[in-house]
């Protein structure tokens, strides 16, 4: 059963990502398709969230994604000629860290939603608990727009896109392992304050 978990665990980190997959096998030179293929995956993926009942505060980057391919897909097929594909990569991941910094700004960081399907209703008002979730999405705001830069760099400087892609997949990589450490170390934190409460 836990192995089986686990495989469902990775389909669902996968699937959270499908749109993004899809909108990168495409070529640079057709980039309003692969907005308009990356969108129509998004907005499967968003209406069978939505009907499974999943609340709209754990969906802000489905949400944002949506945005994101509609408008590259409309500005790519008005401009067919424009160099916009070159710098779909860095803007794409420019978008994603507008969007985790907004919500910080808004004091609504977007793993908070998510987190909320994961522990028990007693949690979410514990400060603790909204501090993590802050913390959280000020990583992946960081890691977005250092991608972002990086991936500018490489398309400015005509770098291969072999390169792009590696950086792409470095960094995710990294973000999720630093998420899961994250996740573990936050319960550890809320479990020793939850027995010191207990205690007193």
């Amino acid at each position: 059963m836990n192995a089986m978990n686990a495989v469902w665990s990775k389909v669902k980190g996968v699937r959270g990502f499908l749109s993004w997959i899809v909108f990168a096998v495409f070529p640079n030179s057709e980039v309003a398709w692969a907005a308009l293929a990356g969108l129509a995956v998004a907005l499967v993926l968003f209406i069978q969230d939505r009907r499974r009942g999943v609340p709209l505060d754990a969906l802000i980057l489905d949400v944002s994604t949506l945005i994101f391919f509609a408008a590259t897909g409309a500005a790519g097929f008005a401009e067919p000629h424009a160099s916009l594909g070159n710098w779909s990569s860095a803007l794409s991941f420019g978008w994603l860290a507008i969007t985790a910094w907004g919500t910080i700004a808004l004091r609504q960081p977007f793993t908070l939603g998510l987190a909320r399907q994961r522990v028990p209703r007693e949690v979410w008002g514990r400060p603790a608990f909204r501090q993590s979730q802050l913390e959280l999405t000020r990583l992946w705001a960081v890691l977005f727009t250092v991608l972002a830069a990086l991936l500018a760099v490489c398309t400015g400087t005509h770098q291969g896109t072999l390169l792009g892609l590696s950086i792409r997949l470095a960094a995710l990589s990294i973000g999720a392992h630093l998420t899961s450490r994250h996740i573990k170390a936050s319960r550890l934190r809320m479990a020793a304050v939850a027995l010191s409460a207990d205690a007193m």
